[in-house]
């Protein structure tokens, strides 16, 4: 008996540039590994053993997403084509090519678990600042990928796709040279107070 699986896809989080397109937050990849079998007396994969750390596997089993390295994204991915109950997410995480520079407006995200999601889905949250305040327009929309699959689970072939739309891009009215000149002078200032 054949049946259909809805997967959500999550979308790269929109950068934030400064007023003349410079990039002072990017996204960046960053991957999951979620063990999540019908039954929950199943272990995972032997396999894994050699991919994961002990405190890793250990969380694996607990039911948390456990993150990957990217060195051990090819195996793990052969691993989880194979495995039912095994999943590996990609979410759009943040990259920082200016340091900390303006780190109090941009501001910070979290990761948090889709509402309703039922494999475990992440997203990022803007906390702070600009990630914040612009969290709805920065985050996308997210895709769905409906699935046939056997009644083991076995995908037998893609039925729809909806891709992701990832967030736009907010170019912000911060300056990098004129805030990093702010910045600098601030700190030659403190070191007299």
């Amino acid at each position: 008996q054949q049946q259909t699986a809805n997967l959500s896809q999550p979308p790269k989080r929109g950068r934030l540039l400064d007023r003349q397109g410079r990039v002072l937050v990017d996204h960046a990849p960053r991957f999951l590994l979620h063990w999540a079998p019908e039954d929950p007396a199943t272990k995972p994969p032997q396999a894994l053993a050699k991919l994961l750390k002990p405190a890793g596997q250990k969380a694996l089993e607990s039911g948390q997403q456990v993150p990957v390295e990217n060195a051990a994204l090819p195996a793990l991915s052969e691993l989880v084509s194979k495995s039912k109950g095994l999943t590996l997410q990609q979410i759009s995480t943040r990259a920082y090519p200016q340091g900390t520079l303006a780190c109090h407006a941009v501001g910070y995200i979290r990761e948090e678990e889709v509402p309703g999601s039922a494999n475990g889905l992440m997203q990022t949250i803007g906390v702070d600042g600009l990630e914040s305040t612009y969290n709805e327009r920065l985050q996308g929309q997210l895709g769905l990928r409906t699935l046939l699959v056997s009644a083991t689970g076995v995908p037998l072939g893609m039925i729809s796709e909806l891709p992701p739309r990832d967030g736009p891009d907010l170019i912000t009215s911060l300056d990098l040279d004129l805030q990093r000149s702010a910045e600098n002078a601030l700190d030659a200032t403190a070191k007299y107070l």
